[in-house]
């Protein structure tokens, strides 16, 4: 017998895309394996619908216009929810009645309509997105947009809890499980790894020549820790920084007060993993836990040291591979040990051992269908 399911996510799931997007691919591609017959919803602006490399992982392929500005606004919903509101996604999904997995809270709008339907249902979660949102709070500089955050974050917070009681919650860390559950307690938690297969190392023997700093720029946590990371390391040591802006639609500044950081705006994929491949050592500290940050795999693919803090790391099962540093004193002398330190074959074979023997995607897999099928 054939098994179909619906899985609806807030944009067009990619290999490529950032970690929570990703996940969702793998996740289709896997389901597809398993014998299930997909049936994927995604919200996107309507000019970019390239669905080309979804054709063969899924049965069908509906895409919705998302009610941006104004349209979007809601006193009693989240911005990010409601906006994904648009009714001709719940008469899709009442027309095929079988499991529905939502990929993350932007796109369960109509998960409660689907439950008075009598419909089972699956949120799966990268981070708390109410907590996410706070944290936003104390990195806009801008006012507006720190009160957008906050109302978002006050919003979100009463829509988690709604949508706890109704469905079944699956994090990508222990950790985001725990918080869930200690936020809501009613709430029915089960946490499964992320889909994101391991890398290939690729990463070259010998020294590099800079240290390195990667994200999307847009984010404003990213743009923070820029901004910690010089003031407090890089002003005080003469080791060169190398500040690499991913967001194609956010300009940063060419230059920096320090004559030791410079900044590459918008690299390309391919000179993004080349500025990666000539590091000496790859900074991937953050300020807050916000689920599995795919950065973590292409430092681990292409870079040599690589050195991050708990929050970035902890709950991933990949604790073993980075060099773990907390707050200023410790990353600074991380720095200065690897930075003269060369990577060898010696470390590329043990991040390939360690990498395969505490990173196990196969296992989410598993763990997912007995989810959907129980």
């Amino acid at each position: 017998m054939s098994k179909h399911i619906h899985i609806v996510c807030p944009e067009i799931p990619h290999p490529s895309s950032t970690a929570d997007m990703a996940d969702t691919y793998y996740q289709l591609a896997f389901l597809q394996q398993a014998g299930y017959n997909i049936i994927l919803h995604c919200f996107q602006h309507i000019a970019d619908t390239d669905t080309t490399h979804l054709k063969n992982i899924t049965s069908g392929i509906h895409i919705y216009e998302r009610n941006e500005g104004h349209k979007g606004i809601s006193m009693c919903y989240p911005y990010c929810i409601s906006s994904r509101s648009n009714p001709q996604l719940l008469q899709n999904l009442l027309q095929q009645v079988c499991p529905v997995l939502f990929q993350g809270m932007r796109s369960t709008f109509w998960l409660p309509e689907l439950v008075a339907h009598g419909y089972k249902t699956f949120v799966r979660i990268n981070g708390i997105a109410s907590e996410l949102y706070q944290a936003s709070t104390r990195c806009e500089k801008s006012l507006l947009k720190k009160l957008y955050a906050f109302n978002e974050a006050r919003l979100i917070r009463k829509w988690e809890k709604k949508i706890s009681a109704l469905s079944v919650i699956i994090t990508t860390t222990i950790g985001d499980q725990e918080r869930f559950r200690e936020l809501y307690p009613a709430s029915h938690t089960r946490c499964i790894a992320p889909f994101i297969p391991a890398p290939a190392i690729r990463s070259e023997p010998g020294t590099g020549m800079y240290c390195l700093y990667y994200g999307d720029m847009s984010n404003p946590e990213n743009e923070r820790m820029v901004h910690w990371l010089s003031e407090n390391i890089f002003s005080k040591m003469p080791v060169p920084l190398v500040v690499a802006n991913t967001c194609p639609f956010t300009k940063t500044a060419e230059s920096h007060p320090e004559s030791n950081i410079c900044v590459v705006s918008n690299p390309a994929k391919d000179a993004l993993e080349e500025l990666i491949e000539k590091a000496q050592v790859v900074l991937l500290p953050r300020s807050h836990d916000y689920g599995f940050d795919k950065r973590l795999m292409l430092a681990l693919e292409k870079g040599r040291h690589c050195i991050c803090n708990d929050l970035m790391v902890r709950d991933t099962g990949l604790e073993k591979l980075f060099v773990i540093a907390n707050g200023c004193n410790e990353i600074t002398r991380a720095i200065a040990h690897y930075f003269t330190k060369p990577f060898t074959d010696l470390d590329i074979r043990e991040r390939t051992h360690v990498l395969s023997t505490c990173y196990f995607p196969r296992q989410a897999e598993n763990n997912l269908i007995a989810i959907v099928e129980q």
